[in-house]
């Protein structure tokens, strides 16, 4: 799918009650860089730092799901696959 397409078929499925994460190209790992989080466990390279911010990253988004323009952001130069 083209970005345009992706980031409004996320926005469709966020109304629908599905969160929509963006994806590393060819991967399974959440693509942070897009989401705007710089975690610490990318410098330290810590596996307990990497599981911490996984964890923290799906309850922030439980408690205070993203906007449509926070989708918007997270997928506007996206090249990967979409998580939900």
């Amino acid at each position: 799918m083209q970005p345009l397409v992706e980031t409004e078929y996320a926005i469709e499925l966020l109304s629908k009650g599905y969160i929509c994460v963006p994806l590393r190209e060819g991967g399974k790992h959440l693509d942070l860089e897009a989401m705007e989080y710089h975690p610490l466990h990318l410098k330290a390279r810590r596996k307990d730092l990497k599981e911490l911010a996984f964890r923290s990253i799906a309850f922030q988004l439980s408690q205070k799901p993203p906007t449509p323009e926070e989708i918007r952001r997270w997928f506007r130069d996206f090249a990967g696959n979409v998580g939900i």
